[in-house]
């Protein structure tokens, strides 16, 4: 699971100040939805697997709905995404047969690592863009 800490504080509460709390909290969903759909999309195009199974269509971004907050993730058909993000060692059965051992291909990480701060530009810009957007319909 992905945690995104916000780094500009003051940046957003400027942005949402002079609008009501429902409004408020509309205004951070739709950044925070933006920011995890282009992870979402950023990790599907980092997949070095098949393009049509099920991780690649497992993936998803949720905004929470009585908190803000949202994740960027798999469903429940890529279970096995951190199996294939870092890998495993040798595996046995209790018996002592081999299972085998999965490299990591860390597409995930690489997502997270490499798209970090533009996922808070977008993040940024999607609320500010919601606040004006709500500022324009309430006529101010």
């Amino acid at each position: 699971m992905l945690t995104v800490n916000v780094i500009d504080i003051d940046r957003v509460h400027f942005a949402i100040s002079e609008l009501r709390d429902i409004d408020k909290s509309k205004a951070i969903k739709d950044g925070l939805r933006k920011a995890t759909r282009f992870l979402v999309n950023k990790g599907r195009a980092n997949i070095k697997v098949s393009r049509s199974g099920n991780l690649y269509k497992s993936m998803t971004n949720k905004v929470k709905r009585r908190k803000l907050g949202a994740l960027a993730g798999f469903g429940a058909l890529g279970r096995h995404a951190h199996l294939v993000d870092s890998g495993t060692t040798k595996r046995y059965t209790k018996k002592g047969y081999y299972r085998g051992a999965v490299k990591g291909n860390k597409f995930w990480e690489q997502t997270i690592d490499t798209n970090y701060t533009t996922a808070l530009d977008i993040l940024y810009d999607g609320i500010e863009k919601a606040v004006d957007k709500i500022m324009l319909r309430n006529g101010k």
